[in-house]
């Protein structure tokens, strides 16, 4: 019983790596069509050949069994993120460092989907800094010192300015 629950959850922790991906997401979604065509097509040939026998049975079986596959992935395709930034957004409450300054950066430039919001970009720089991210630290410096999302503080923006330094130099 140990052994079959282990097993089970260690398929489960690879299906996940797997669904991860994207990569992987397209070879399940690759693989799931392959089968179904294969499924409705061989089926398919053998309830054309002549249903007298009962061919119709498996093809019916096979729509049973299409539909739970379809049902299974919806979820994967209804939560997937829609657009790079999405996936950045992720990443970056997930706490990566280097997402949050890339985040930060998008933000400070504004693109048509979201505009620019300085306030939003002085946030993640923030975050990026205090974890250590050099130039997530120059960036805020930069902002503190233009006062671009936050009020203007020359004092702030040497302080982040001077750990911006300290942490290229190390």
């Amino acid at each position: 019983m140990r052994l079959a629950r282990r097993m089970t959850h260690e398929v489960e922790r690879g299906m996940d790596r797997v669904v991860a991906h994207p990569l992987g997401r397209w070879g399940l979604g690759a693989t799931t069509l392959l089968v179904c065509a294969v499924l409705v097509f061989g089926f398919g040939r053998l309830f054309w050949a002549g249903s007298r026998a009962m061919f119709h049975l498996p093809l019916a079986f096979a729509a049973a069994l299409l539909a739970l596959v379809a049902w299974q992935t919806r979820p994967l395709w209804r939560d997937r993120p829609r657009m790079g930034r999405d996936r950045l957004l992720a990443a970056a409450e997930a706490g990566d460092v280097e997402a949050c300054y890339r985040l930060g950066l998008a933000y400070r430039q504004g693109t048509p989907p979201r505009p620019k919001d300085d306030l939003s970009a002085a946030l993640w720089f923030r975050k990026a800094a205090a974890a250590g991210h050099r130039e997530a630290m120059a960036a805020l410096a930069e902002a503190y010192l233009g006062g671009h999302g936050v009020l203007r503080d020359p004092r702030e923006a040497a302080r982040w300015a001077e750990a911006a330094r300290r942490e290229s130099t190390s």
